[in-house]
């Protein structure tokens, strides 16, 4: 199992990016709000090639109230180029973290990084 974590901006923020060497399958959300402001995140499944909207939007307008933490169980696959991006209407407030599986193509063991794959 491996983590993405990282504080979600007022701009859309890249969580987890799967880069060609493999896929990835997020299997758990949390959300946690680490100031004591009411924050609203919204959390998007882009595929390869598309940018963060509506559409794509897994988790709309979720509000965290003060020091608030919540968590969402999912499965869900994602391909070469597919990103989890999160947006908070404040940034710095929140930080997300992502509990996901890392499969090589080649079948090999997984990798643990806070991006699929690691950068390097």
């Amino acid at each position: 199992m491996s983590l993405a974590q990282i504080v979600i901006s007022d701009s859309p923020t890249e969580i987890l990016v799967v880069a060609s060497e493999g896929r990835a399958r997020l299997e758990k959300i949390i959300f946690c709000n680490t100031t004591s402001v009411e924050e609203t995140v919204t959390l998007f499944a882009v595929p390869r090639g598309q940018d963060a909207q509506d559409a794509s939007a897994i988790l709309h307008d979720q509000i965290l109230r003060a020091h608030e933490s919540k968590m969402w169980q999912i499965t869900l696959l994602l391909e070469e180029g597919d990103r989890i991006v999160g947006l908070a209407s404040f940034g710095g407030r929140v930080t997300a973290t992502l509990s996901y599986e890392w499969q090589a193509r080649d079948g090999s063991a997984p990798l643990v990084s806070n991006r699929a794959p690691p950068d390097g």
